[in-house]
């Protein structure tokens, strides 16, 4: 995308896909409602799923989950499809939300705002635990973080410590709380 964009954005002109971005239902962003869908069903099929069920054995503990008859080679390719499908609709939402196709949008550093997101939401670094509901509580908790640090115009690098700090903090406590039990 860099090379065929010569690295400069590309704007959109289709109203129909800035609507995706920019359009409301009932008074609520279409892109609130496109998050509630894709977190339901998401929580059903992991929570309620044979499938989503041997997911969680296998992110718990691949040895026992291949013991169990569960192909690991099999999940670890479709959890990896899946998570290649979960990003290509996330670029293409940031590209329907800003009206512009970037190449540089989605590397500024969101990898570390996305592990922080997930344990500050209850998922396990190891694998195996975390819900859908409490990686929505971790994405809210950084999204408030992220706006209260911009609005008080917290520079850059100490927003990156912040989030830095936050997770470390994140983690201590969930080693601390793996250790205890």
């Amino acid at each position: 995308a860099f090379i065929m964009s010569d690295g400069q954005s590309i704007a959109i002109f289709s109203d129909t896909f800035r609507f995706i971005g920019i359009g409301r239902i009932l008074g609520l962003p279409l892109l609130i409602w496109i998050l509630l869908l894709t977190a339901i069903v998401f929580h059903l099929f992991l929570a309620r799923s044979i499938v989503g069920r041997n997911i969680y054995a296998l992110g718990g503990n691949p040895v026992v989950a291949r013991f169990s008859g569960i192909n690991i080679n099999r999940y670890r390719v479709g959890i990896y499809i899946m998570s290649g499908v979960a990003a290509g609709l996330a670029g293409i939402l940031l590209a329907a939300r800003t009206g512009s196709g970037q190449p540089v949008s989605g590397s500024q550093g969101l990898e570390l705002e996305a592990i922080t997101a997930a344990v500050l939401g209850g998922c396990a670094l190891q694998g195996g635990k975390g819900t859908i509901i409490g990686a929505l509580l971790g994405v809210a908790i950084i999204g408030v973080l992220n706006n209260g640090m911009i609005l008080t115009s917290v520079p850059t690098f100490y927003q990156l410590l912040a989030k830095g700090s936050l997770l470390i903090l994140a983690v201590v406590i969930a080693e601390y709380h793996l250790n205890r039990t």
